[in-house]
Protein backbone atom coordinates (compact mmCIF):
# COMPACT_ATOMS: atom_id res chain seq x y z
CA UNK A 1 0.00 0.00 0.00
CA UNK A 2 1.61 3.26 -0.92
CA UNK A 3 1.53 6.27 1.81
CA UNK A 4 -0.66 9.23 1.05
CA UNK A 5 1.20 12.12 -0.93
CA UNK A 6 3.01 14.16 1.42
CA UNK A 7 3.66 12.22 4.78
CA UNK A 8 6.24 12.68 6.25
CA UNK A 9 7.14 9.03 6.83
CA UNK A 10 10.04 10.31 9.43
CA UNK A 11 7.94 11.23 11.62
CA UNK A 12 5.63 8.20 11.43
CA UNK A 13 6.28 5.86 14.46
CA UNK A 14 3.82 3.00 13.91
CA UNK A 15 0.71 2.16 11.66
CA UNK A 16 -1.89 -0.25 11.88
CA UNK A 17 -3.54 -2.42 9.19
CA UNK A 18 -7.20 -3.48 10.09
CA UNK A 19 -8.94 -6.61 7.96
CA UNK A 20 -11.84 -8.56 8.80
CA UNK A 21 -11.17 -12.14 7.44
CA UNK A 22 -12.87 -15.35 7.86
CA UNK A 23 -12.27 -19.07 6.45
CA UNK A 24 -14.69 -20.54 3.91
CA UNK A 25 -16.01 -23.94 2.84
CA UNK A 26 -14.50 -24.47 -0.91
CA UNK A 27 -17.59 -24.79 -3.00
CA UNK A 28 -18.12 -26.30 -6.09
CA UNK A 29 -19.22 -23.28 -7.62
CA UNK A 30 -15.91 -21.73 -6.01
CA UNK A 31 -13.93 -24.48 -7.92
CA UNK A 32 -12.06 -24.57 -11.09
CA UNK A 33 -13.29 -27.05 -13.13
CA UNK A 34 -13.58 -28.11 -16.78
CA UNK A 35 -16.41 -30.70 -15.74
CA UNK A 36 -19.42 -29.75 -17.62
CA UNK A 37 -23.21 -30.53 -16.12
CA UNK A 38 -24.95 -32.94 -17.82
CA UNK A 39 -28.08 -33.11 -17.46
CA UNK A 40 -31.04 -32.40 -14.65
CA UNK A 41 -29.64 -33.46 -11.01
CA UNK A 42 -32.88 -32.77 -9.44
CA UNK A 43 -33.62 -35.99 -11.77
CA UNK A 44 -30.54 -37.67 -10.67
CA UNK A 45 -28.49 -36.95 -13.81
CA UNK A 46 -25.37 -34.38 -13.55
CA UNK A 47 -23.21 -33.43 -10.58
CA UNK A 48 -24.85 -34.05 -7.12
CA UNK A 49 -23.69 -31.10 -5.40
CA UNK A 50 -25.70 -28.57 -4.34
CA UNK A 51 -22.65 -26.39 -4.23
CA UNK A 52 -22.61 -26.12 -7.74
CA UNK A 53 -25.28 -24.09 -8.36
CA UNK A 54 -23.99 -20.12 -8.26
CA UNK A 55 -26.78 -18.87 -6.05
CA UNK A 56 -25.98 -21.87 -3.41
CA UNK A 57 -24.39 -20.37 0.19
CA UNK A 58 -25.15 -23.08 2.62
CA UNK A 59 -25.92 -21.90 6.33
CA UNK A 60 -23.48 -22.41 9.22
CA UNK A 61 -23.79 -25.51 10.62
CA UNK A 62 -21.65 -28.28 13.32
CA UNK A 63 -19.14 -28.61 10.56
CA UNK A 64 -16.47 -25.88 10.51
CA UNK A 65 -13.96 -24.95 7.67
CA UNK A 66 -11.20 -23.56 9.88
CA UNK A 67 -8.16 -21.77 8.20
CA UNK A 68 -5.35 -19.27 8.46
CA UNK A 69 -4.00 -16.38 7.28
CA UNK A 70 -0.70 -15.15 7.00
CA UNK A 71 0.51 -11.62 7.03
CA UNK A 72 3.78 -10.34 5.09
CA UNK A 73 4.67 -6.84 5.15
CA UNK A 74 7.76 -5.43 2.48
CA UNK A 75 8.28 -9.66 2.33
CA UNK A 76 8.11 -9.88 6.26
CA UNK A 77 5.80 -12.00 8.26
CA UNK A 78 3.98 -9.98 10.87
CA UNK A 79 2.32 -13.08 12.09
CA UNK A 80 0.03 -15.49 11.83
CA UNK A 81 -3.46 -15.74 12.67
CA UNK A 82 -6.28 -18.70 13.04
CA UNK A 83 -9.69 -18.35 11.50
CA UNK A 84 -12.14 -20.37 12.99
CA UNK A 85 -14.80 -20.38 10.13
CA UNK A 86 -16.84 -18.42 8.25
CA UNK A 87 -20.05 -18.04 9.83
CA UNK A 88 -23.13 -18.06 7.32
CA UNK A 89 -25.99 -17.00 9.24
CA UNK A 90 -27.89 -13.90 10.49
CA UNK A 91 -25.03 -12.24 11.89
CA UNK A 92 -23.87 -11.43 8.50
CA UNK A 93 -27.66 -9.76 7.69
CA UNK A 94 -25.23 -6.91 6.37
CA UNK A 95 -23.41 -8.34 3.97
CA UNK A 96 -26.74 -10.19 2.69
CA UNK A 97 -28.36 -6.53 2.55
CA UNK A 98 -25.81 -5.20 0.36
CA UNK A 99 -25.91 -7.85 -2.19
CA UNK A 100 -26.49 -6.35 -5.75
CA UNK A 101 -29.80 -6.65 -7.28
CA UNK A 102 -29.22 -9.12 -10.32
CA UNK A 103 -30.20 -12.25 -9.16
CA UNK A 104 -27.21 -13.63 -8.10
CA UNK A 105 -26.16 -13.95 -4.34
CA UNK A 106 -22.19 -13.32 -3.74
CA UNK A 107 -21.15 -14.74 -0.26
CA UNK A 108 -24.63 -13.74 0.85
CA UNK A 109 -24.72 -13.27 4.76
CA UNK A 110 -21.48 -14.02 5.69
Amino acid sequence: MPWPAGLDTARIAEATFLVEASAKQLFGKDRDSTDAQSGDYMRGKGFHDPSRNPNAYPMTDEVRFPSAVTVRVNGESAGRYDLADDPADHRGILSWHAQRRDHRLREAGS
